[in-house]
């Protein structure tokens, strides 16, 4: 007999067990503290290595498919228009099951039956949020995603005017005063960098995603939360203990448990799983470069395109009127190296003639004089190219899961967690 009590599915992206048992102790934080009591167990990537399949864009695609990426595809954050497996709420949609799926990675809608909304991460280009007026939410956060190392001083003001209205038409003043004052208090002490930022909008979204499941209440919730993973590759010093960044960090993801659960003893069933996890290599001296304006460093290499799309980190999809364009794109591209290294990878897409992707194929340290050398000339890197992180954390494929009122075997791969709430044939909840 299919259980129909409603399902949340958190989706904590890529936290190592380790280190949040640790961070739930030292701060005392209830809320981890409570979901580390669930039964535990692990989960397995079917890839193993970062940047060619290990990778969250790729396995939440493998979780959300119940499917090997060999079988669905996708090996790059973008490509999500290709896929042709469906996708868990589409098939729960059809079993009769109401969904509501919020800031998941690499992932499509599809006008899903039964999806009551949809909000992909944002740097997912090809998938506008449903309902549409979400899009004015995820005006500041989109924006920013994609361009913080060359902001426009004129775009991020009316994207963060945009965000502003809404959430002060949608969220309760004192809310929005009690979460200030939290993250003023957090300041002391803490690096005022991207991981403070991208915590500051995960809690607010958690909070417009609390807004739509009370006036919704789907049978399924759908929530991804990437602010762990990003500490981790950033700013994760296993050798130093926890520092006041991490304990903002872990208090952050605490606060939106604190949102997201239904109280104890309440009807559901609760799973919180990370797709994959990652080991500290504070180290081992790796540097994640990302670019600072690829439409500009396109253009200075004299290369014709129409669009580009940036991606997460160190990549991005480009988009050429003509197969030349491209090919000459790719030759360019191809032959370029910084300090005798190659400088990207360099992927002409199967399917379409007019794509192409790359992404920055050098992990040493850039000297102040690197270049970046082309047949024929020559680019100062760091001129084009700014350091992402000094990477603290890299991808494993051993996951884990943590599940309230769901019995699933102690190891099992990341593809085949979601048919142990829903089995193929669940009977619609209604």
């Amino acid at each position: 007999m299919i259980n129909k009590d409603p399902v949340l599915v958190v989706e904590l992206n890529e936290f190592n067990l380790e280190l949040l048992r640790r961070a739930a102790d030292a701060f005392g934080l209830r809320h981890l503290q409570r979901i580390l009591e669930f039964p535990c167990g692990t989960t397995l990537a079917d890839q193993e290595h970062e940047h060619q399949g290990l990778d969250p864009w790729v396995q939440w695609v493998s979780v959300h498919t119940e499917s090997t990426s060999q079988e669905h595809g996708i090996i790059r954050l973008g490509d999500v228009p290709r896929l042709k497996k469906r996708q868990i709420w589409e098939r729960l949609g059809d079993a009769g099951w109401t969904t509501g799926v919020w800031g998941v990675m690499n992932a499509s809608r599809n006008n899903a039956s039964n999806n009551l909304f949809f909000v992909a991460d944002p740097w997912t280009f090809s998938q506008a949020p449903f309902p549409e007026q979400l899009g004015l939410f995820l005006s500041l956060p989109g924006y920013f995603a994609k361009n913080y190392l060359d902001l426009s001083r004129w775009r991020i003001i009316g994207a963060a005017l945009r965000t502003g209205w809404y959430l002060l038409r949608h969220l309760p003043l004192r809310q929005m005063l009690s979460d200030a004052g939290f993250l003023l208090r957090s300041l002391t002490g803490v690096r005022a960098g991207t991981v403070f930022l991208f915590c500051a909008f995960e809690l607010l979204s958690v909070r417009v995603f609390a807004r739509f499941r009370a006036a919704h209440r789907p049978d399924a919730n759908f929530i991804f939360i990437n602010c762990i993973a990003h500490f981790q590759h950033h700013d994760w010093n296993a050798g130093a203990g926890l520092d006041k960044t991490a304990e903002f960090v872990f208090s952050a993801v605490d606060r939106m448990l604190s949102i997201l659960l239904p109280p104890e003893g309440a009807p559901g069933r609760i799973l919180v799983l990370n797709g994959l996890s990652q080991r500290n290599v504070s180290g081992e001296h790796l540097y994640c470069y990302r670019q600072i304006n690829p439409a500009r460093f396109l253009k200075r290499l004299d290369l014709q395109f129409q669009r580009i799309e940036q991606c997460m980190t160190s990549d991005a999809h480009v988009f050429f009127a003509t197969a030349a364009d491209r090919q000459r794109a790719v030759e360019l591209l191809s032959s370029a190296t910084v300090n005798g290294k190659r400088a990207f990878d360099v992927e002409p897409d199967p399917q379409d003639g007019l794509k192409l992707f790359y992404q920055v194929a050098y992990w040493d340290e850039a000297a102040a004089g690197s270049l970046l050398v082309f047949a024929g000339r020559e680019i100062p890197f760091l001129d084009e190219f700014g350091i992402h992180a000094k990477r603290t954390g890299a991808h494993v494929p051993e996951g884990t899961y943590l599940a309230h009122g769901i019995d699933m075997p102690d190891r099992l791969a990341n593809a085949d967690v979601l048919r142990h709430i829903w089995p193929v044939d669940a009977a619609p909840a209604h």
